[in-house]
C-alpha cells in the first residue's frame, strides 16, 4: 500500500464520526420553462420517536427562474426565504416551504443534514426523516414526477444515521428531472486535508538523510 494511501486511511480514522451530510441537488425544469408554478420543500419526521435533525438549504441558484417572494406559504419550522438560506427542523409532523416562481431551465441548491439523528443515532427510534423537493403548476397540481408523494426527489435519514437519496421518474415515467450528488462537508474536507498534510510532512522529514557532524 502506498504511503499517501496509508496516510489518507489514517486521517479518515482520526477524523471521527460524521456530524453532517451534504448533497448538491439539481433539477432540470426546462420542460416547463417560462410557466408559473411552485417549488415545494418539505422536511418531515416519520413519527413521534424520530430523532431531532436539521436541514439547511444553501447556495440556491435559480438559473433563469424568477422567485415570487409575494407568494410564500410555510408550515411548521422553516426559517428564511429563497434564494437566501433556509433552515428547517423536524420537530413538528409537517414542515413545508411552498413558494411561487416562474420556471427557468435549471435550479440547484446544496442540502446539508445534521443533528443527533445523524451524529448519534439512539437505536430506539422507529422512523427516520425525509427531505423532499417537489414542483407544482399554477393550479397546484404536482408536476415533473410520477410519484404519489409529489416529490421529484428526496433524501432520507435512516435509523443508523446514514442518508439515502432517491429520485423519481418524471411525469411521463421517463428519467428523473432531479440529480442528487453527495458533496464533502467543507469543515470535514479541510480537517482531513490538514491531517494528511501534517502526516505527509512528518513522513517526508523522516526520509531526509541526516548529515554527519565533524569537528574542525
Amino acid at each position: 500500500m502506498g504511503v499517501i494511501v496509508r496516510l489518507a486511511l489514517l486521517a479518515g480514522l482520526t477524523a471521527g464520526p460524521v456530524s453532517a451530510t451534504s448533497y448538491q441537488i439539481s433539477v432540470d425544469t426546462s420542460s416547463v420553462i417560462g410557466t408559473y408554478g411552485y417549488i415545494d420543500l418539505e422536511f418531515n419526521p416519520g413519527n413521534a420517536t424520530t430523532q431531532a435533525a436539521t436541514a439547511n438549504i444553501l447556495n440556491f441558484e435559480p438559473d433563469g427562474a424568477v422567485l415570487d417572494n409575494t407568494n410564500i406559504q410555510t408550515s411548521g419550522d422553516f426559517i428564511g426565504t429563497l434564494p437566501g438560506p433556509l433552515t428547517a427542523v423536524n420537530d413538528t409532523p409537517y414542515n413545508d416551504y411552498f413558494e411561487g416562481l416562474t420556471f427557468g431551465s435549471v435550479l440547484s441548491f446544496v442540502l446539508t443534514l445534521s443533528g443527533p439523528a445523524i451524529a448519534s443515532p439512539n437505536g430506539t427510534s422507529t422512523a427516520g426523516t425525509t427531505f423532499g423537493v417537489g414542483f407544482y403548476d399554477i393550479n397546484q397540481n404536482s408536476i415533473l414526477t410520477d410519484d404519489p408523494s409529489g416529490f421529484a426527489g428526496e433524501v432520507n435519514i435512516n435509523l443508523d444515521g446514514t442518508t439515502a437519496p432517491i429520485v423519481f421518474p418524471n411525469a411521463s415515467g421517463g428519467p428523473s428531472v432531479v440529480t442528487i450528488q453527495q458533496v464533502p462537508e467543507p469543515s470535514m474536507f479541510w480537517l482531513v486535508a490538514g491531517i494528511i498534510g501534517v502526516l505527509l510532512l512528518r513522513f517526508m522529514g523522516s526520509q531526509i538523510p541526516q548529515g554527519n557532524s565533524c569537528d574542525s
